[in-house]
């Protein structure tokens, strides 16, 4: 048992987000709770508007939750300021947005690595 909370990643409880509106409240997560332990693999699938984006973009740290917690190897992201987010998104966290985020003048694998070159990593470092 204590191998396996050592091996958290990823661990999310009651995440819940929604969206108010003239047409009334949408809840868009309800109490979404998961664990991803180092190593494991996570696909978000859903129709469209079942808020895929969304969990993605508040586990990205880009947007908050209106209640629940995340943490991120131990750390709890939503207590971070916007400071501490942009830090653990540039050391942390990779987003690849569908093709209209990427750069057309670049190869998929040169858009992938442009952030790490970007903090200074090496050419080598980042292939």
């Amino acid at each position: 048992m204590l191998d396996s909370i050592q091996n958290i990643l990823l661990k999310v409880t009651n995440l819940s987000k929604s969206f108010y509106g003239s047409s009334g409240t949408l809840h868009i997560l309800k109490n979404v709770e998961f664990s991803l332990c180092r190593g494991e693999f996570l696909a978000v699938v859903g129709e469209s508007g079942s808020g895929k984006s969304t969990l993605l973009q508040i586990l990205g740290t880009l947007d908050d939750p209106d209640e629940g917690n995340a943490c991120l190897a131990g750390q709890e992201l939503f207590t971070l300021n916007q400071n501490e987010r942009a830090h653990l998104r540039n050391r942390s966290i990779g987003f690849v947005y569908q093709a209209h985020h990427l750069i057309p003048e670049l190869s998929a694998l040169e858009n992938v690595m442009l952030p790490l070159l970007v903090r200074g990593e090496s050419k080598s470092e980042a292939e």
